[in-house]
Formats: C-alpha cells, structure tokens, sequence
C-alpha cells in the first residue's frame, strides 16, 4: 500500500509517498522537495505493473501541480514527473487519484482553471478533467 504523509521541508508541507506492509513497516518512497517536483499529494495512487501513477497538487515548475510516476521496485531512482500543470494556459492544482483508462491514458480532475491541457471543463464548476498519455504521446486512444 502506498500513500501521502505530512513532512515537512524547507519550511513547507511537502509531504512523501510512503509505503507500509502488514506488519507495519513504514517505508519513505519519496520525500517530496515542494519544489520541482511537486508538493501536497492529496490524492490515492494508481498501480500498473510495477508503476505507481500520482499527483501533487502544488508545486512543479509551474507551481500548480505535477503529474508523477516511479518504479515500486527503485522509487527513489525512477521517481520522474511526467507533466507540470499550468493554471495560465492550462488546467491547475490536480485533486484526484489518477484513474488508468484502457486507451494508456491517465484521466483525472483538477481545480476550476480557464483554458485545459488536452482536457474538457466542466460547466457545472469550471473544474477540468485531464488525459495524460502513457505510452506514445500524444496518441493514445486516437
């Protein structure tokens, strides 16, 4: 099982993904720097092979959020970002596990933005819902 905890680094909640197996051993995974690559991972994560799929939602080059993944096996190691969100010209502050759709996408929700990265609004709140693909971007599903 894999989840957020509350750290805190350079003078920020930061947070970690961090591990714990029946028994109770806590593992760290990843300490996150509030910086570069995110801060605040509110939501689940999502499993796929040996990939855990995640996002932060502050922080990142942009400072609205990143979307993430590692390697169960070397998270340290294989920790990469996979996308920066951009409240300007994009969707902001992603809230929710990212759910894997069978076209190799990621699909999720963020808060309400003005434009959308490759996203659709939703009228009732001006919230987004994004699709990040894994595999060959930017064609998946197509």
């Amino acid at each position: 099982m894999a989840s957020a905890a509350w750290p805190v680094a350079s003078g920020r909640a930061a947070r970690t993904v961090f591990s714990v197996t029946t028994k109770g051993t806590l593992t760290v995974l990843h300490p996150f720097t509030g910086v570069s690559d995110g801060a605040n991972p509110v939501a689940g994560l999502s499993l796929e092979g040996a990939t855990l799929y995640g996002v932060a939602s502050l922080g990142g080059s942009k400072g609205d959020g990143t979307l993430f993944r590692m390697n169960v096996q070397s998270p340290t190691s294989s920790f990469k970002v996979l996308h920066n969100f951009n409240g300007v010209k994009q969707s902001a502050n992603p809230l929710a596990t990212p759910v894997l759709a069978p076209s190799a996408s990621l699909l999720g929700t963020t808060e309400p933005m003005q434009d959308l990265f490759n996203a659709f609004p939703n009228s009732a709140d001006g919230g987004g819902i994004y699709e990040y693909c894994t595999k060959n971007p930017p064609s998946c599903g197509n």
